[in-house]
């Protein structure tokens, strides 16, 4: 018994001296490059169904981390809920104020309906692109002008 108190005492300060050695954990931040997240930003609408959005006032959404989205259509504001797991993204139910809208491009309709249809989503760089899994449908960016995204509160 006197014997193995001396090879505990051993196994001990190498196991203390093993951990000074690597030193306390390291987190490793974000590469800078990294696309954003999914959450929290306003993602403004640049493309729909192929077509360039070329109006001074885009479109744009917002999710949140507790599955509710909001934004700005043509000219309505909406929110409603989102459910995402892993890549998948589906919206709604919407709700959306009904003002009565100027002929515009795109349409409140068609920018809706691919809201309802998006079910797969990817972000590369600063864009975000929405799918039903075939066809493109929706392609936001997050300007580069942090005076163009307002905080979190809109």
């Amino acid at each position: 018994m006197r014997r193995a108190l001396p090879v505990t005492v051993i196994v001990f300060l190498s196991v203390v001296f093993c951990l000074a050695l690597t030193g306390p954990a390291v987190v490793v931040p974000a590469r800078a490059d990294s696309p954003p997240s999914l959450i929290a930003h306003r993602w403004q609408l640049s493309e729909l169904n192929g077509q360039t959005i070329q109006t001074a006032q885009k479109p744009w959404i917002r999710l949140d981390d507790n599955g509710r989205v909001k934004g700005m259509a043509v000219c309505n504001s909406f929110s409603g809920r989102y459910q995402q797991l892993g890549e998948t993204l589906r919206f709604g139910p919407l709700v959306s104020t009904r003002q009565t809208c100027p002929a515009a491009e795109p349409s409140e309709n068609t920018f809706f309906e691919a809201l309802a249809r998006c079910a797969v989503f990817r972000i590369r760089d600063r864009t975000l692109m929405l799918s039903d899994g075939v066809h493109l449908l929706a392609v936001f960016s997050l300007p580069t002008d942090p005076v163009a995204t307002p905080p979190a509160g809109d």
